[in-house]
């Protein structure tokens, strides 16, 4: 005696090896069932609501299960028993619907888990705003870093193009952004990069380095890369 690989919907033969004897047969119903009693309660009831479980149904749950994104027609098949073709049938009617979502070539995602994602794609952009509003935002390699499941090419695609076209998100200079977000300068700072335009323009095609820039203008050298930065990120001037 020995646990054996199953599935949902795979036929079982239950034998008895000595005296050899079929003691009878069925359907797996749960390959991850834990062990109950034919009297406690409820448990016909269950057994007969998993027998007739619609396929929409069972195959929607597939896409929520926890820590999961993107899933395949191949990985449908193999966790719900159905054939590709049945499935290929239910995958149409809830892409028409917007339920599920293409990703990539042969990838599908819940809208649910997209618009989750996006959730937190808005919350750490916006937190990254706020602590570095002199930005433009985050690279697309730093967002993954953040939201490891946008690590995934198709994904990550599907959620840029889904949001930048509903009008929420936004990509400059290989930047992500929140489609609000603008490049913020202190009074200060506004100043400086005013007084620096002027100069930059006066002295022509033979312009100063940041040091001897920060000399004539009497700026901390900190503070004037950080402006001259975000006037080359503006394209306000060039290197």
């Amino acid at each position: 005696e020995k646990p054996v690989a199953a599935r949902r919907l795979d036929a079982l033969v239950l034998r008895r090896y000595s005296p050899p004897k079929t003691l009878g047969g069925g359907v797996v119903l749960d390959a991850e069932a834990q062990p109950f009693r034919r009297r406690e309660a409820g448990v016909i009831a269950t057994l007969r609501s998993l027998e007739k479980e619609d396929p929409g149904e069972l195959l929607l749950a597939q896409f929520l299960l926890p820590n999961r994104y993107t899933v395949t027609l191949d990985q449908l098949a193999a966790e719900t028993g159905h054939r590709k073709e049945d499935l290929q049938k239910l995958l149409q009617t809830f892409l028409q619907q917007h339920t599920i979502l293409a990703a990539g070539k042969r990838g599908f995602i819940h809208k649910q888990r997209l618009e989750n994602l996006w959730h937190q794609l808005d919350a750490v952009l916006a937190q990254h705003h706020q602590k570095h509003p002199m930005q433009l935002g985050l690279r697309k390699a730093e967002v993954s870093t953040a939201l490891p499941p946008l690590a995934d090419a198709a994904v990550m695609n599907l959620v840029l193009g889904h949001y930048k076209a509903a009008g929420k998100l936004k990509e400059a200079e290989a930047h992500l952004a929140l489609h609000e977000h603008e490049i913020r300068l202190s009074e200060q700072q506004e100043t400086l990069r005013q007084r620096l335009a002027k100069c930059l323009y006066e002295e022509g095609f033979t312009t100063s380095s940041p040091i001897e820039l920060a000399q004539k203008l009497g700026a901390p050298l900190a503070a004037l890369s950080e402006v001259l930065q975000v006037m080359l990120l503006l394209r306000e001037v060039v290197r």
